[in-house]
């Protein structure tokens, strides 16, 4: 299970996204969460400029790069393209990424990684926990019972 599960169907990731996928799990399993919030940033607009471009009539008529990113999300959660839950995954990495880009001395503790990680589905979260502790040799430590993975 991956945030690109929640896609409606008919998007084809591998097919209607320019970016290699393999690429891109590489380039965020950085140990620097900055770097991570940093390009996941950037793949979520691109991913989201790249399904409004196929879901809209006359994509032509607008230029995406002029639209605001936290709008993008809400466009596409109107147009039935995510749900609610990518939804607001696309907006709290957007607020974490403006935090940062704001203030410079930002980290991003385990308080705002939670509330993050609060916004995705059980199945998805414990992968990541997983993943993290795991291939990444990171601990939550006691955070770790904090999840529910029913």
């Amino acid at each position: 299970m991956s945030i690109f599960d929640d896609i409606r169907d008919g998007f084809d990731v591998d097919k209607d996204f320019t970016f290699d996928l393999k690429k891109a799990r590489e380039e965020l399993n950085s140990s620097d969460p900055i770097s991570t919030i940093l390009r996941g940033h950037l793949y979520i607009e691109h991913s989201l400029d790249e399904m409004l471009n196929i879901e809209l009539k006359r994509p032509e008529l607008i230029n995406l790069s002029k639209i605001n990113f936290s709008v993008k999300p809400k466009l596409c959660l109107a147009l039935g393209i995510i749900d609610q839950r990518t939804s607001n995954i696309c907006l709290k990495i957007n607020k974490i990424r403006n935090s940062l880009a704001h203030h410079l001395d930002n980290n991003i503790d385990k308080s705002v990684l939670n509330d993050l990680l609060n916004e995705y589905h059980p199945e998805m979260r414990k992968k990541f926990i997983d993943f993290t502790e795991n291939e990444l040799k990171k601990t939550f430590g006691s955070c770790k019972s904090y999840y529910c993975y029913c």
